[in-house]
């Protein structure tokens, strides 16, 4: 396991602007074209989004497997993911808030997760 604590931050200013071409609908997670890769939902509003942004699209501007959903009213938020893991399709897919990451392998989720230390682990 990797210490969380020690995770630099990149000291340039990031914004979204930066990753429109790895934006996706939330209706369309399913539809990438690779065999794994993660989708990384946020919300402009959230103030965690906020701490781990530059940290985040620092990371998909430096790797091909991470894509982005912004928020919207069509989210799916609810208080247990657990049966959200193998899920096939996007009406079995729902996540705790933001922001959150799904691992997706095989057309199947593979990770649901969701606050700032638990996606650094997913993607580190």
């Amino acid at each position: 396991e990797k210490d969380i604590e020690n995770i630099v931050i990149p000291e340039v200013e990031r914004n979204y602007g930066e990753v429109t071409h790895l934006l996706i609908d939330w209706d369309d997670v399913f539809e990438v074209t690779k065999s794994q890769y993660f989708v990384y939902y946020y919300s402009v509003n959230c103030s965690h989004c906020s701490e781990m942004k530059n940290w985040i699209i620092e990371q998909a501007l430096n790797r091909d497997d991470i894509f982005f959903v912004k928020g919207s009213a069509k989210d799916k938020l609810r208080n247990d993911i657990t049966g959200t893991v193998s899920a096939t399709k996007v009406e079995d897919i729902a996540i705790l808030g933001y922001p959150s990451c799904i691992e997706f392998k095989d057309k199947k989720v593979a990770k649901n997760v969701a606050g700032k230390s638990k996606i650094i682990q997913l993607l580190s």
